[in-house]
């Protein structure tokens, strides 16, 4: 019993002794500057890209095409709503990711089209009269902050 427990030992630790020889000894002497023959760093082991520290990946996200998307889908909602509402409307123009411009409201519809701008582009845009029936809407800071965000988490 103890001549076979002495061979087992024996066996583990000259295993042992083997793997650090040709597996990590060479890897420690390449990393620490230490002395290693030339037949041995040889047979060293190739580390992967998972045990040298991975990979650096560099993400690149366009947030200002969520912005325009977004801005486009409001604008096509607020034409529709005037559209349904009866008002008529000479032009609408995305003229940045975050801005639209309306031209041609009727003076006397004026006051229609407020409150379906209101209903549908308030919470996420500024509404500026530019005169002679324009209004030019602006995406609230705020929003366009967030909006990149959630762009960039997704």
């Amino acid at each position: 019993m103890i001549k076979n427990l002495r061979w087992k030992i024996i066996t583990i630790v000259a295993v042992t002794v083997f793997v650090s020889a040709l597996g990590i000894y060479p890897i420690a002497a390449q990393r620490f500057h230490l002395p290693a023959p030339a037949w041995l760093m040889a047979y060293q082991l190739r580390l992967g890209l998972d045990l040298k520290g991975g990979v650096h990946l560099r993400l690149r996200v366009n947030t200002d095409d969520a912005l325009k998307l977004t801005t486009q889908t409001t604008s096509e909602q607020l034409r529709e709503s005037l559209r349904n509402g009866n008002i008529p409307v000479g032009n609408i123009t995305v003229t940045s990711p975050t801005t639209f411009t309306i031209e041609g409201i009727p003076v006397d519809k004026d006051a229609e089209f407020r409150a379906a701008a209101d209903e549908i582009a308030a919470t996420n845009y500024d509404r500026n009269p530019n005169g002679n029936g324009t209004y030019t809407f602006t995406m609230k800071p705020n929003v366009a902050i967030n909006l990149r965000e959630q762009t960039v988490d997704q």
